[in-house]
């Protein structure tokens, strides 16, 4: 085996990680209930997979929050 061949295996890895975090973060929209993120399987997932999404933008810095994860946007005041 080639040191090519180890980093495709390593890439291919990491995908199927990024992809796991991907369905995981799926199952609240149909489950209707928030994600356990204290189970140690989900923790160890989000642990891995969070260095590579966060500088994308696309990881959640915390879990769920109460209002189902959703950012609240505020306008500012509309002066007359």
């Amino acid at each position: 085996m080639s040191g090519l061949d180890l980093v495709i295996i390593i890439l291919q890895g990491v995908s199927l990680l990024v992809l796991a975090r991907v369905i995981l973060s799926w199952i609240p929209l149909f489950t209707q209930r928030p994600l356990d993120y204290r189970n140690p399987l989900v923790k160890l997932l989000v642990d891995v997979t969070e260095p590579i999404l966060a500088p994308l933008g696309l990881a959640r810095s915390e879990p769920f929050s109460e209002n189902g994860g959703h950012q609240t946007i505020q306008s500012a005041p509309q002066s007359k």
